[in-house]
């Protein structure tokens, strides 16, 4: 028998990518997350060399690395977060080859009018809040013809993250 998780709110999301920020820098940074640096940012960077990009928004960019390696492809890159924490590090860190943002893409959208040919979403749509929000405020930032990457965890490793691994069901 499922039972149904509490959702979470945007702020207690916030607040636990706060807590972590400092130690998901150290660890991308430091090539300790080697998922990060031989699997998602090779094949992330690959995928969007693959398309013609002059602007890119990094949806859920954590601290900034991957949107810093997006800015060297020679388009304006865009990374946005919640996280005050990720954010804050981004800025002091990337702040010259991108521009950073705290918001969800959803308020995002809201506030900036974009024609954004490239949306990129690294590990961020099982965490979203409101997957038809996410993804409508993607397609309304694209340009027509524009595109979406985007990579997500593998649904075997849920019952960890969500804590109920040990759950008899």
């Amino acid at each position: 028998m499922f039972h149904k998780l509490e959702e979470k709110s945007i702020a207690a999301i916030t607040s636990e990518w706060d807590a972590l920020a400092h130690v998901r820098l150290r660890q991308i940074c430091s090539g300790k997350d080697l998922t990060f640096k031989h699997f998602l940012a090779p094949n992330i960077l690959r995928l969007a060399r693959n398309e013609t990009a002059e602007t890119i928004v990094d949806a859920g960019c954590g601290v900034g690395v991957l949107t810093s390696l997006l800015a060297r492809q020679d388009s304006t890159v865009i990374g946005i977060d919640p996280s005050v924490e990720s954010i804050g590090i981004a800025r002091t860190h990337f702040g010259k080859t991108a521009q950073f943002f705290e918001s969800t893409l959803e308020a995002f959208t809201q506030r900036h009018d974009s024609d954004t040919d490239l949306v990129i979403a690294n590990m961020v749509l099982m965490n979203v809040l409101n997957l038809r929000a996410f993804v409508t405020a993607a397609h309304r930032i694209l340009r027509p013809g524009g595109a979406l990457i985007f990579s997500i965890s593998h649904p075997c490793f849920w019952p960890f993250y969500y804590g109920y691994a040990q759950e008899p069901w």
